[in-house]
């Protein structure tokens, strides 16, 4: 039989403007980074948040030259640092958090094949997530003390088709697996560990790619959760910024 039951409702939406960044450091390496700001609304609680998420950088590097016809290779590393409000210092029942709380470094590699008009594509990714200590939130009447999040490993595939020389779709699922995190938790001077499981979330994405201009090409994106750890649904717009006159011309 069920003695108690302690329901916590949550509606948390999230609103991601992200600015990113690429420049071109040589012919086969591309440096770039990434600026989101967030806006995060509880309308359970009533709590909002407007502030700016985690800063990261990327280095991608395509070691073997673009051959027609062939399957393209690209090799990519980034940092992703812990720049925005974390969920482990904030006050959670006042504020929400705008950033994940602890240091990333990730790795790996993209393939691309072009079957006119279809381009195939897939990537794969390994993420390290580093620790965090020297911690002093409450949570329940014990003080988190240490959190360690466990390594992610993800992967997408899909395809894109040019239904004209203006319009495109493309079709994609990415897949994730979270590795467990271990929470490091003091009451009474007495520390004990929890752990939260491992989860998988996977989403499908359809995108809808306009050229506005010769040299502009505006994308749709709506995703859809397949899992109980996937949001609901997420809708994207992008738009690239060409800044002429940053490199010297050859």
């Amino acid at each position: 039989r069920i003695l108690s039951a302690d329901v916590s409702p949550s509606a948390i939406h999230t609103f991601t403007n992200s600015f990113n960044l690429d420049y071109g450091l040589m012919d086969n390496v591309t440096i770039g980074g990434r600026l989101p700001l967030v806006a995060k609304f509880d309308t359970e609680e009533e709590i909002t948040n407007f502030s700016v998420g985690d800063l990261s950088g990327t280095v991608r590097w395509q070691p073997w030259g673009i051959v027609p016809g062939e399957i393209s290779k690209t090799l990519f590393g980034s940092l992703k640092l812990k720049t925005g409000d974390s969920p482990y210092e904030v006050d959670p029942n006042k504020h929400l958090a705008s950033g994940s709380g602890f240091y990333s470094l990730s790795g790996g590699g993209s393939i691309s094949k072009v079957m006119d008009p279809v381009v195939l594509f897939g990537s794969g990714t390994y993420s390290y997530n580093f620790s965090e200590t020297d911690l002093n939130q409450v949570r329940g009447g014990q003080i988190l003390k240490e959190v360690h999040p466990g390594s992610s490993v993800s992967g997408s595939m899909g395809f894109a088709y040019s239904l004209s020389y203006d319009v495109s779709l493309s079709v994609s699922f990415q897949a994730s697996y979270n590795d467990e995190t271990r929470f490091v938790l003091q009451s009474a001077g007495r520390k004990t560990s929890s752990t939260v499981g491992s989860q998988v979330t996977g989403i499908m994405n359809f995108a809808l790619g306009v050229r506005v201009s010769p040299k502009t090409i505006t994308n749709v994106n709506i995703g859809l959760g397949m899992t109980e750890s996937a949001p609901d649904f997420m809708v994207g717009f992008s738009m690239p910024i060409d800044i002429e006159g940053v490199k010297p011309s050859l």
